[in-house]
């Protein structure tokens, strides 16, 4: 059996991609590292993700393969176009365990569907993927056994006569040898009719190119006629298909699976002849008998042995059809034991998560935020439409219950605020009224906002619905608001992206207790990122303003960095920062280890996370320009008492030449979401500065603050800055 449970079965940290860019005016390139499993994530029952920031998963098409040799089976699954994640196998062919490696193997482009072989009999599997148009392309393993390297030997697949061979894109062809003369033969769907294409291989061409002989379109007379939700009638439809061959009674030859656009379960297609003259026949239209699979439609079958017992498993990819698009936005990937015998199967229902990570569906939006007030950063996540009824968006909370410094989160409430008005819900929190806790607004496909007041407290909210068109705002489609002070006049500011890719921007003319929102542009900075914007504000180089960070429809995070002033904000595009992930990118920030820099969750189409964590070594130093004052100049001391309460003394020293006599600097206070929440501005004389403030745990409007982590930065502004951390205990 598959142990999908037991902690050993996972690596506890897996470590992805460097993204590294510079940013001028730094000490040192600022990186940010993909982690997998960077803390402790349960789901609602207590169990741990495996895989926790994998990135959800919608419509995998999954294929074990021996890759490397070693014998057992690695795991390939592809759930975007053209690129093909694969899942190391480092237990054995009996206990098999996990580890992500890449989600793009070997950068090999696949188009909509692969399927693995060994095509020239040396022992390693070959690669057949779609090719664009519908037409085939074919990549040889040449790498030395256990070091596999995949090169392009046929970017057009072709018969023995040199005509093209076609494989529709929505469908997944496979290999099989169904005569029993040793070669792999190839089998095509037709959606048109619910027939199979059969080729016959010939051996290979030049490059060993298989050759393949075209012999039928209408192979063994199979015209599968879908049924939905009921029997198979002749009057109903037929679809996009997936075909998997295997010996599933183990009697000498290969019966036929189908998975079809229309039927929620498999078609079984049994072989009641030999191994060299086949007499395949439709037995059921739903598979397994008497606990068959059940989905929204078009699933994807694969049988292997995952346990080295001597029988099949199976495993199936539910790519969502005509019964449901949403029902198995969540649970899309099956395992199915076989704890029956290779002659006469029974298939027990493991999991319909194989693959488990946070997933709430698809187009996930995260926001942190600490909702409790108990000093740390909790974690929202909002979805387009919550499966499987799919009848309108949810938040999801994922309730931190570790530290500021070592997180632990839990899913804790799957419909967070109880909202329901729409899809596609935005969430952003801020406090909108002086009370000193946080509110929150909700964008929606409709492009209005939702305004959710908190009447509780900060330790224990009640968000109310107060407005369902916040302020008479609409943007036209798929509101994405963001709340910063961006004038640093202590209150919030709204910014708002859209469908089209603009972002809207709406000045705070009020105050921090009576906000009231004035439209200054719709096309804020004149940026427009394509579709979707999806703006997120975080001081990245803890210079004391807000950077802006857009992510878009196409998997793309834009950096603009603040070159001017808190007051006055002067945003520039810097392209040194490159990241592009899944479709629908949603980044959002905060410290989540509590190292005094921040770190970045980002949302996607699969509606599930990426995490990167923060690498930066230093916090915010500048380097300073000829003639100015060296790091050394500044001295940020530790503040004491530290944890404090109520209040806490700050100390530092700041030398001066004598010509520097007058210069401003600040001193500035953050939360763990990089929102400055207090400053002093003070003036320096030359030579040596020594000054001690004492913070009372409030914010610049006098408001009691709540537990929790927060950053003192000691900063001459183009000069030099230092930052320490401090915790506020209640």
């Amino acid at each position: 059996m598959l142990r999908t449970k037991h902690p050993s079965f996972w690596t506890g940290f897996l470590l992805g991609c460097l993204v590294c860019f510079y940013l001028p005016g730094k000490s040192q390139s600022l990186s940010f590292q993909r982690v997998i499993k960077p803390f402790p994530v349960k789901n609602q029952y207590g169990v741990d993700y495996p895989f926790p920031m994998l990135g959800g998963y919608n419509s995998p098409r999954p294929q074990w393969v021996d890759l490397d040799l070693d014998g057992d089976l690695d795991l390939f699954v592809q759930v975007e176009f053209d690129k093909l994640i694969y899942f190391e196998n480092v237990g054995s062919a009996t206990s098999p365990q996990l580890e992500w490696r890449t989600d793009w193997f070997q950068q090999l482009s696949i188009g909509s569907w692969y399927v693995f072989r060994d095509m020239d009999g040396d022992g390693d599997p070959d690669l057949f993927a779609e090719q664009v148009f519908g037409l085939i392309r074919y990549y040889r393993n040449d790498g030395p056994p256990g070091n596999p390297q995949f090169v392009p030997a046929a970017d057009t697949l072709k018969a023995d006569d040199g005509s093209l061979i076609f494989a529709e894109s929505a469908s997944i062809p496979t290999l099989a040898d169904i005569d029993c003369d040793g070669d792999l033969d190839l089998f095509t769907g037709n959606s048109l009719d619910g027939t199979i294409n059969f080729y016959t291989n010939t051996g290979s061409g030049p490059g060993s190119v298989p050759r393949f002989h075209f012999i039928t379109s209408q192979f063994q007379g199979i015209s599968i006629i879908s049924g939905g939700k009921g029997r198979p009638r002749a009057s109903q439809p037929h679809g996009s298909n997936a075909l998997e061959f295997a010996d599933i009674d183990a009697d000498g030859d290969l019966d036929l699976f189908w998975g079809d656009f229309f039927t929620e379960s498999l078609y079984f297609l049994e072989n009641s002849g030999t191994c060299t003259n086949p007499n395949i026949h439709i037995v059921s239209n739903q598979y397994p008998p008497g606990s068959p699979i059940l989905t929204g439609g078009f699933n994807v079958p694969r049988f292997a042995d995952i346990d080295a017992d001597g029988d099949l498993d199976l495993f199936v990819g539910v790519q969502g059809g005509a019964v449901s698009n949403t029902q198995n936005l969540v649970d899309n990937f099956f395992f199915l034991e076989n704890i029956g015998t290779p002659q006469s199967p029974d298939f027990f229902f493991q999991t319909g998560t194989f693959v488990s990570s946070i997933d709430i569906g698809d187009k996930s939006i995260p926001a942190l935020a600490d909702i409790n007030g108990d000093g740390d950063l909790d974690l929202i996540v909002a979805n387009e439409v919550n499966p499987p009824n799919g009848q309108t968006s949810h938040l999801i909370l994922f309730s931190n219950q570790g530290s500021a410094t070592q997180p632990s989160f839990r899913l804790t409430n799957t419909h967070f605020t109880g909202l329901e008005v729409g899809f596609n819900y935005a969430p952003a929190f801020g406090d909108l009224d002086g009370d000193g806790d946080l509110d929150l607004l909700v964008g929606e496909w409709s492009g209005n906002l939702n305004y959710l007041r908190n009447d509780g407290t900060a330790q224990a909210p009640q968000y109310v619905l107060v407005e369902e068109n916040f302020a008479g705002i609409d943007v036209g489609l798929n509101s994405t608001p963001a709340l910063v002070d961006i004038d640093a006049d202590g209150d919030l500011d709204l910014f708002i992206g859209e469908f089209s890719g603009n972002i809207n921007f709406y000045r705070n003319e009020g105050t921090a207790q009576s906000p009231a929102f004035v439209l200054d542009t719709t096309h804020y900075l004149g940026l427009d990122v394509g579709q979707h914007s999806f703006p997120a504000f975080a001081d990245i180089d803890h210079d004391g303003d807000p950077d802006l960070f857009v992510g878009n429809a196409n998997g793309e995070v834009v950096f603009y960095r603040n070159q001017g002033s808190p007051q006055q904000p002067q945003f520039q595009l810097d392209p040194s920062f490159q990241l592009h992930l899944r479709t629908f990118t949603t980044p959002a920030f905060g410290d989540l280890d509590g190292d005094g820099d921040l770190d970045l969750i980002c949302g996607n189409v699969g509606g599930g996370l990426y995490y990167f964590q923060n690498q930066e070594l230093t916090t915010g130093i500048q380097e300073p320009p000829a003639g100015g004052p060296t790091p050394e100049g500044i001295t940020l001391l530790r503040n004491y008492p530290n944890p404090f309460n109520p209040e806490t003394t700050i100390a530092f020293e700041i030398s001066l030449p004598p010509e520097k006599a007058g210069t401003t600097y600040q001193l500035l206070i953050y939360s763990v979401t990089g929102q400055r929440i207090r400053q002093w501005r003070l003036r320096a004389s030359g030579g040596v500065n020594r000054e001690r403030i004492l913070w009372d745990g409030r914010d610049q409007q006098g408001r009691l603050l709540p537990s929790g982590v927060y950053f003192v930065q000691l900063k001459i502004p183009g000069l030099a800055a230092r930052t320490e951390k401090m915790l506020l205990v209640k």
